[in-house]
């Protein structure tokens, strides 16, 4: 060991003592050989750095934006959104700007200022939202007079934006509550613009004052432009208003001065004069327009002479020409006015003889003080605030105390049946617009809504629609009123006898007493036969009840047809709906008006197994376009299932009306949501509009058969039936050809024939692989075969024999290509045989 230590180890530690200093500069010196690869290195890792921030950015992003970031994206996100609340959203966006801008200006002092006044910016983002958020600073509470609420506030607040995504997290809720509590609310926000501005003024460097002025400037050049476009069309207007004048005078100035007295005038003394005829409320058409005819050849013209003036004989040839054409305007006047439309009276109606309400107070104390023990009973405290008494229902609004839970008071629902003694309850919760939970129980006595009393209210009298739609009263007893055209279509479903029929009936007559046939024009199917052929006759209707389900396939895809036909009109016209269209109507007198067509179909079910492709791609079209055009559709069905609502339906029908079904599930196929279930039948239902949160329990308004029947008479005498007979004989035609196109055979018969003789062979599966057909279509052509007799019967696995020879084939073809001259070889043959 001394030797090695001698002879190895000591001479090398006397030279690094010795040489200490040479040691150092010789590493100095060996350092500064090579600047440039120490340059290059650090600017490599410069790069990574600023790349490792640009992933992380967009990681973030990813995480926050579409929530795709797996575990460790959700930590980050809750953690971010704890931290900064809404501000978060910000700060991914601010992280890939800043480490972008980084990458291209390394060194750059003002940018990091920028970037630094930029991140403060974001955290005041959070305050802001902390502020608008809370009411009262909550750091600042105490719990008792020993322990303060500061660490739990801050908690509660991660916690909050972390999971809700809401107000300012951990930071903002810490800076805001100061804030709060030295400045208080408003000031609070006056002194959060003062710093936003601030901020603006740093990153920027630009004059606020400034930006007001250029943006002062350009508003008022903006409002010169607005006021110049404005004065150019009002000069416009009154230009063409003055040639209107100018020309009107022109005419007026052509008129003789022999027929001085004014047209107009007497042709209102010939209306006023047929207007004095006593109508007979039982007369027809013909004897009313017969009366016409013989008052219009009373009416006398008398020609007036300027005075001091004797009339020659040819003047008197004048005005006896001027009486007799005078005379046939007026009669062809009477002829284009339109008869007006009668609605029918309310006496056709029958008046509810139970309109009055009862006094129930007394039983609805004891019901929600025993609602009140029962809950108390569960261990729920809650206190009922207000009662609803409807027709059918009366609705119990329960506040519950703090810290109960809605879900155990809804788990509840057969308990308190149970101890109400009802039938059973349907508990909404909670109540759309009220912090408190309704709790519906059926009345022992339910109340009938009669269709009068919705129709005669002033509701439905001030509704300024034309397809008003009376449905009847809500829980509060406050009649209900609804516009077809803001829905603008719907959808009735419920059980058998549950009030759907009554429903469509009570949407009928509701038309009827709103609108007259030029304004609304109702398409009504009914497979069912039976329940809208009652309707037949009324001058409403486009044409006869449909009850062929191959007509009712036809009468959708017209609707579909006139739908594009009116956007057509639209498109010439420049407006976008019907109501802008008609209103230009009134100013045009070339142009005729369009009215609304309202789309009846009663039973859905039927049209879906009879022509489900047809039927659904026509309600599908109508459903995404008709609104503007004017049509509106009304389905009805008894089988609420998903092969019959399907899902194209449900998503382009948004409206929906719920009746009584047997089970959640077909609740949830028509309102998505269960409830229907529950209801009470008999006009009980679920009324589910676009633009609704939760659907509204209402009792429909019902109306009978016989009253019906009243109203439809009452509506024939008065006034004939206008069918459309241009889509009468267009949905026959579809109809007829439909039928001949199935007794046809395919088109690839003749071909698959000749391949099978050929082949001296058929199968489904040759013919599917030679044409390129489906196996369904080929089996439909191998049947045809054998129908006519070249294809012998099935063998099983085997392909069927064929019972035609080439020969017979190639005569069959020659006899087809040229019957003439088969014929004549026929004759010849005959001949040569006698």
């Amino acid at each position: 060991m001394k030797k090695i230590w001698k002879k190895q180890l000591w001479p090398y530690i006397r030279l690094l003592i010795c040489n200490k200093g040479e040691r150092i500069m010789a590493r100095t010196t060996k350092k500064q050989k090579h600047p440039s690869t120490t340059t290059s290195l650090s600017m490599v890792q410069y790069e990574i750095v600023v790349m490792v921030v640009l992933a992380f950015a967009l990681f973030i992003m990813v995480s926050i934006y579409l929530n795709g970031g797996g575990i460790i994206g959700n930590f980050f996100r809750g953690f971010l959104f704890g931290l900064l609340g809404i501000g978060a959203y910000i700060l991914p966006i601010g992280i890939f700007v800043a480490s972008f801008m980084k990458a291209f200006n390394k060194g750059n002092k003002r940018l990091n200022m920028i970037l630094l006044l930029s991140f403060i910016a974001i955290v005041f983002v959070s305050v802001t939202a902390h502020v608008i958020y809370v009411e009262f600073p909550q750091i600042f509470i105490r719990i008792n007079d020993s322990t303060s609420a500061f660490f739990p506030s801050l908690a509660i607040y991660f916690k909050m934006s972390s999971s809700h995504h809401v107000a300012g997290g951990l930071i903002g809720g810490l800076i805001g509550d100061f804030f709060l509590k030295l400045l208080g609310k408003i000031a609070t926000m006056l002194v959060l613009i003062v710093i936003f501005l601030s901020l603006f003024i740093g990153i920027t460097e630009k004059s606020i004052i400034v930006i007001l002025k250029k943006l002062y400037s350009w508003l008022v050049s903006a409002l010169k432009q607005l006021i110049l476009f404005i004065s150019g069309q009002l000069q416009k207007i009154s230009e063409k208003r003055a040639e209107h004048k100018k020309a009107q005078r022109l005419e007026e100035s052509n008129i003789p001065k022999t027929n001085k007295r004014n047209i107009a005038d007497l042709f209102k003394s010939t209306i006023e004069s047929v207007e004095d005829i006593p109508i007979d409320p039982d007369a027809t058409i013909e004897e009313l327009t017969a009366n016409e005819a013989e008052v219009t050849q009373d009416v006398e013209v008398e020609p007036v002479v300027e005075t001091g003036v004797k009339p020659e004989p040819e003047a008197k040839a004048e005005v006896e020409v001027d009486k007799v054409n005078i005379e046939q305007e007026i009669l062809s006047e009477i002829k284009k006015t339109p008869k007006t439309y009668l609605k029918p009276p309310l006496e056709l109606l029958k008046a509810n003889p139970l309109s009055k309400k009862q006094n129930n107070t007394l039983f609805l104390q004891e019901s929600a003080t025993k609602l009140e023990d029962t809950l108390a009973s569960f261990g729920v405290n809650a206190k009922v605030v207000d009662v609803s008494v409807g027709p059918s229902v009366t609705r119990y609004e329960l506040q519950p105390s703090q810290g109960v839970k809605v879900s155990k008071i809804v788990n509840l629902a057969d308990d308190i049946a149970l101890n109400l003694a009802a039938s059973g309850i349907r508990i909404e919760a909670p109540i759309p617009g009220k912090s408190a939970v309704g709790i519906e129980v059926p009345n022992k006595n339910q109340a009938a809504v009669f269709l009068r009393e919705v129709i005669d209210s002033k509701e439905f009298d001030k509704f300024p629609s034309q397809v008003a739609f009376a449905l009847g009263k809500d829980i509060s007893g406050k009649v209900v009123i609804t516009d077809i055209g803001r829905m603008p279509h719907l959808l009735i479903a419920g059980a058998t006898g549950s009030g759907k029929s009554v429903c469509v009936n009570t949407l009928i007559t509701s038309i009827l007493y709103k609108s007259s046939p030029e304004d609304v024009k109702l398409l009504m199917i009914d497979p069912k036969v039976v329940e809208l052929s009652i309707y037949n006759g009324i001058p409403h209707l486009l044409i006869p009840v449909v009850t062929d389900p191959k007509k009712a396939a036809g009468a959708l895809n017209w609707a579909v047809q006139e739908m594009l036909e009116r956007y057509k009109l639209f498109a010439a016209a420049n407006v976008r709906d019907i109501s802008s269209y008609n209103k230009m109507v009134l100013e045009k007198e070339d142009m005729k008006k369009l009215p609304q067509i309202v789309i009846i179909v009663d039973e859905l079910a039927d049209l879906m197994v009879a022509a489900a492709g047809d039927v659904e791609e026509a309600i599908c079209r109508l459903a995404q376009m008709a609104r503007a055009a004017g049509l509106h559709l009304i389905i009805a069905t008894q089988r609420p299932s998903v092969d019959v609502i399907t899902g194209l339906i449900k998503a382009n029908i948004p409206s929906r009306i719920a009746f009584n079904v047997s089970s959640g599930v077909d609740s949830r196929t028509i309102i998505d949501m269960n409830g229907a279930e529950k209801l009470l039948g008999k006009g009980d239902m679920l009324f589910y509009p676009v633009g609704y949160q939760k659907p509204v329990r209402i009792q429909g308004a019902f109306i009978s058969d016989k009253e019906v029947e009243n109203i439809v008479s009452y509506l024939k005498k008065r006034k004939k039936e206008d069918y459309d007979e241009k889509i009468m004989n267009q949905l026959n035609k579809a109809v007829s050809e439909e039928t001949k196109n199935s007794d046809d055979y395919d088109e690839i018969f003749e071909d698959a024939l000749e391949l099978c003789v050929k082949k001296q062979k058929a199968s489904a599966s040759m013919i599917q692989r030679s044409f390129r057909v489906g196996y369904n279509r080929a089996a439909r052509i191998l049947d045809q075969l054998h129908e006519a007799g070249y294809v012998g019967d099935d063998e099983g696995s085997k392909p069927r024999k064929m019972l035609l020879t080439e020969e017979e084939f190639d005569a069959l073809k020659a006899k087809a290509n040229n019957p003439e001259a088969t014929d004549v070889a026929e004759d010849t043959n005959n001949e040569e045989a006698l």
